[in-house]
């Protein structure tokens, strides 16, 4: 007896259609008397792993085909597989992709690929990358999604996107081969037969038998998954740069292939750190405005540590950078990932160190690591540390002249403009973060913002100590606003995956244009408080005299830098005019923190003896810094100050001490801003102070 069973074949157009192919009974039944096949009986267990991990794989079981009944000669006697569809293979059988991982990739071992031991399968496993079992299981898959889709218009694709598989799962030196055959005694009996051979080794091509993969397409070899994250971020760096929008079709189809590249390749491209890596890459372009590519990413992760994270070659930093870059690209629900991450640094506790015994604390018990901790909060400032500082213009693009890409100058499309945002409830008091950059400041007031937490609501109770007990008590709206395009990306795609769209939002533009908004729009009374917050500092002006006897001063150092307090730099006098007169129209403050001592100095002197505010008292005051100073023999403490701040005090510029600056942050813990963080921990001093105005109106009753 003979059934018949549908397989995928090829039409000489290259459109994958759907043929009868006539195989013994047993091929379908799991009954192989020669054992001559992948799969197993049901009911055959060859592993002594628990029940239930058996069940999923024989369940499920890998392999597609019998193998090709047509005699062939090889230089290791290696037949070719037909892609027949196996009755037992089924992945749709699970809610994802990711679900499989865990059931069938996780489990699965060359045993049970091959119980019989067969010679011509053993071969098969040396040419594919390891872990040969699971990318034997990720080929198969793939040829077998490629016969569901053969009957429409991506019969075609599909066959590129084997051929993307077998990129990453087949050994170099070694190449997928997949035939079209055709049967002289039936003109509609076609099947495809595919095999794993050397590269050198010439294709076995006959009248019936015709290569369709390789060649290789214009695009060969294909992008990993990371390569493809990384091209979006590149885009979206680009647009930043140049202050032209973000094209955001481009980005869409990068996205999609993403996607598309994930659920085929089940992460195989993927090893190690990368998976890592590409949910930070992707976070930072602020692409991707659902979770569901976050989770994916870390799920592969998870059974990367799974497979290798207890090896002693797979060292404990490796395990602490996964948790942290998927932390740091605001994934949420990773409890399953840290509880593998702590297992396998059980037994790396010699290479962890104390310095990092806060984190594993964090993986182990609630609160548990996330975006606002400090060491995620760090990859973000490194990352920006490395970006050019953005320019109220469009830059300059001669050194892009040969890239045909790039629109010319007088075709850029003009900057949208700057509006206060729709909030959910626009009637409530508004937090203004100007320069905000990545936006953790905000993200951390919208999202953890506890009202009955006396610590958190000081600043803000104070804002409203002319105002009534009720708006004391009312929540807020914020709103961040920068002139990096990519700061904004990755802040608007965290609020967008965090679900905060109805109190928190990001504007792209200048900090005068946020104001000019709140002005325009007579919210000045509404404004609770307005940050500045690290705003890139102007060159450090220097005293030098001229040769006519005058003294004047002169800034040097990083070219990237504004000349001077007036010049490019953000907290000018327009600015702090803007800012005093929404503070004299409403019971707000100016909060102003920078590393930078003359910076933080200039801001403060110039605010109150130019534009009428004054110093607010605060608790803590920082006392004498003269221990700073340069003639001091503490070079532990002297180590602390950046080289900038050590020049304006060998200068003899007035020091950030006493009256009005804080010894302690003014803004709750996981308020801190990326820069913050990385001062705390390089011991950096930060100089913090609070500026009022006299109220000249009140807040509505």
């Amino acid at each position: 007896m003979r059934v018949a069973a549908l397989a995928l074949a090829a039409c000489s157009s290259g459109r994958i259609s759907w043929a009868l192919l006539t195989t013994q009974p047993h091929h379908l039944t799991g009954i192989r008397p020669q054992c001559s096949g992948f799969w197993t009986h049901p009911n055959l267990h060859f592993n002594r792993r628990p029940l239930h991990q058996r069940h999923h794989r024989n369940r499920i079981w890998l392999s597609t085909s019998a193998f090709s009944t047509t005699p062939r000669t090889s230089d290791l006697d290696v037949s070719p597989f037909t892609a027949a569809k196996s009755s037992h293979y089924c992945h749709d059988q699970y809610a994802s992709w990711e679900e499989e991982l865990f059931c069938v990739l996780q489990t699965i071992s060359s045993r049970d690929v091959n119980p019989c031991k067969e010679a011509r399968l053993d071969i098969i496993l040396q040419r594919l990358n390891s872990p040969a079992p699971q990318s034997y299981h990720v080929l198969q898959r793939a040829i077998h999604r490629a016969q569901e889709q053969s009957t429409n218009d991506d019969g075609q694709k599909s066959l590129g996107m084997i051929q993307t598989v077998a990129h990453f799962v087949v050994k170099k030196g070694y190449q997928l081969v997949v035939y079209e055959y055709r049967n002289d005694n039936s003109k509609d009996n076609q099947t495809l037969e595919w095999e794993i051979v050397p590269i050198d080794r010439d294709l076995d091509c006959s009248s019936t038998r015709q290569s369709i993969l390789p060649p290789q397409s214009p695009h060969f070899p294909p992008q990993s998954t990371l390569q493809i994250a990384n091209e979006i971020l590149d885009l979206v760096t680009d647009a930043s740069e140049r202050q032209v929008p973000v094209p955001q079709d481009s980005i869409h189809a990068h996205i999609q292939s993403l996607q598309e590249q994930l659920s085929w390749t089940m992460g195989m491209d993927l090893r190690g750190r990368t998976s890592a890596d590409a949910a930070f890459t992707l976070a930072l372009s602020g692409a991707v405005h659902h979770n569901k590519i976050f989770q994916s990413l870390a799920a592969i992760s998870q059974y990367e540590l799974l497979r290798v994270g207890h090896r002693p070659t797979f060292q404990a930093r490796y395990i602490l950078q996964i948790v942290e870059k998927h932390a740091a690209a605001g994934t949420r629900g990773l409890e399953p990932l840290y509880q593998v991450a702590a297992d396998c640094l059980k037994g790396k506790e010699e290479q962890v160190g104390s310095e990092n015994d806060a984190i594993l604390q964090s993986l182990e018990s609630p609160p548990l690591l996330d975006l606002l901790s400090p060491r995620p909060l760090l990859w973000l400032w490194r990352f920006s540390a490395r970006q050019r500082k953005v320019k109220n213009q469009p830059q300059d693009s001669d050194d892009n002249d040969n890239d045909n890409s790039r629109l010319p100058d007088s075709d850029i499309p003009p900057r949208p403009a700057v509006s206060l945002p729709a909030f959910q409830d626009p009637s409530r008091p508004l937090v203004v973060d100007l320069g905000c950059g990545f936006g953790t400041s905000l993200l951390g007031l919208a999202s953890t913002f506890d009202e009955d937490n006396e610590e958190e609501l000081l600043l803000l109770r104070d804002v409203h100590s002319g105002s009534t007990s009720s708006a004391i008590n009312t929540r807020y709206n914020f709103w961040g606003a920068d002139l990096s395009q990519l700061a904004i990306q990755f802040a608007t795609g965290i609020v967008s995956r965090w679900g905060l769209q109805e109190t928190l939002a990001y504007s792209w533009g200048t900090a005068e244009e946020c104001l000019d908004a709140i002005i325009a729009e007579n919210k000045q009374a509404q404004i609770a408080l307005i940050m500045i917050q690290f705003p890139t500092p102007y060159r450090l002006q220097r005293q030098s005299s001229t040769n006519n006897g005058t003294v004047s001063f002169k800034g040097d150092g990083n070219s990237q830098l504004p000349e001077d307090f007036s010049s490019g730099f953000m907290v000018n006098d327009d600015l702090l005019g803007k800012v005093a007169s929404i503070m004299s129209q409403s019971c707000a403050r100016l909060l102003i923190q920078s590393n930078c001592e003359d910076v933080a100095v200039t801001i403060r002197n110039r605010a109150v003896t130019q534009h009428g505010m004054k110093v607010a008292a605060i608790t803590h005051s920082v006392a004498c810094l003269d221990h700073f100073g340069p003639n001091e023999d503490d070079a532990e403490q002297q180590q602390q100050q950046t080289l900038r701040n050590l020049e304006w005090i060998s200068m003899g510029g007035e020091r950030a001490e006493g009256h009005g600056w804080s010894a302690k942050p003014l803004l709750p813990p996981r308020a801190r801003t990326e820069t913050e963080v990385a001062c705390q921990l390089q011991g950096t001093p930060i100089h913090r102070c609070l500026l009022d105005m006299e109220m000249t109106t009140q807040l509505p009753q």
